[in-house]
């Protein structure tokens, strides 16, 4: 998810390169992202695993963070994608649905205690999107959005239930914060009639 500011160039690190008009992205010798339009090339080149994918946005686009004055703002975009990857010199075509992300914000931390987004693909035309955050002690967002590549679909809310049934281990995060994650967990959430959203 490239998060780019106002400013006419950033350095995060060594040979990373992050323009302020985003279309040209590199993350050292990891990952470069170049957009033209609405087609989207990532790559990652000269490693045991590799891959080059080309993403074709559609017009359906979720904008499910929207804080005040500008404070944070993210948008998510249906795509469609065909490309490859490679382990090892072994090579496997593949395409599918994914989705694109871009955020922008300013720079100030944010109170965020609890951030789940999971992007589930429901079949090769339909994608489902859950996000739940929490900060300050308040709900921020609890929402699943429904899309399909000819469908804008639909927001939900209601009566949506998040269970962490089974956590991992505890884990240590880069940047040193310990974290729980879910080893499983479930989530349903009510259609605009009231009845159990399903994959029907």
């Amino acid at each position: 998810m490239p998060i780019i500011n106002n400013s006419k160039a950033i350095q995060s690190h060594k040979n990373a390169i992050f323009p302020a008009h985003g279309r040209h992205l590199e993350f050292a010798n990891d990952l470069t992202i170049d957009v033209n339009g609405k087609q989207v090339i990532a790559s990652r080149q000269g490693h045991d695993f590799n891959f080059e994918l080309e993403l074709t946005m559609t017009d359906k686009i979720a904008h499910f963070v929207k804080l005040r004055g500008g404070l944070y703002d993210h948008w998510s975009i249906l795509c469609q994608y065909t490309g490859h990857i490679e382990y090892k010199g072994e090579r496997t075509d593949i395409s599918g649905l994914c989705t694109y992300e871009y955020a922008r914000g300013a720079n100030i931390p944010l109170p965020i205690q609890f951030f789940t987004y999971q992007i589930l693909n429901i079949d090769e035309h339909t994608q489902v999107l859950f996000v739940d955050t929490h900060g300050a002690g308040l709900v921020l967002q609890r929402r699943v959005y429904v899309r399909g590549v000819n469908d804008h679909g639909g927001i939900y809310e209601a009566g949506l239930k998040s269970v962490v049934h089974e956590y991992l281990a505890p884990v240590t995060s880069p940047n040193g914060i310990q974290m729980r994650l879910p080893k499983r967990l479930s989530w349903q959430v009510n259609d605009h009639t009231g009845q159990m959203l399903n994959s029907d």
